[in-house]
């Protein structure tokens, strides 16, 4: 096989390698930032904050809780 049938047939696969190499690096990326807010949870006082977004109760079987009139 000549050198430029192989280089053909490697750079689909040098691309493919580069995106999945930059998505799985940005999963990684979230992965630790979400890690080290819950590990620091109290000094961010983040268990003091209530969860108000419908979709994220929903998600979890938990009925939103309507605000009284003023």
């Amino acid at each position: 096989m000549s050198q430029k049938k192989r280089q053909r047939k490697k750079k689909p696969l040098l691309i493919w390698h580069r995106y999945l190499g930059l998505a799985s690096a940005l999963f990684v990326i979230i992965l630790s930032i979400t890690g080290i807010l819950l590990n620091h949870t109290e000094s961010l006082r983040l268990d003091e904050r209530p969860v108000a977004q419908r979709w994220l109760l929903n998600i979890y079987g938990i009925a939103a809780v309507e605000p009284g009139a003023a």
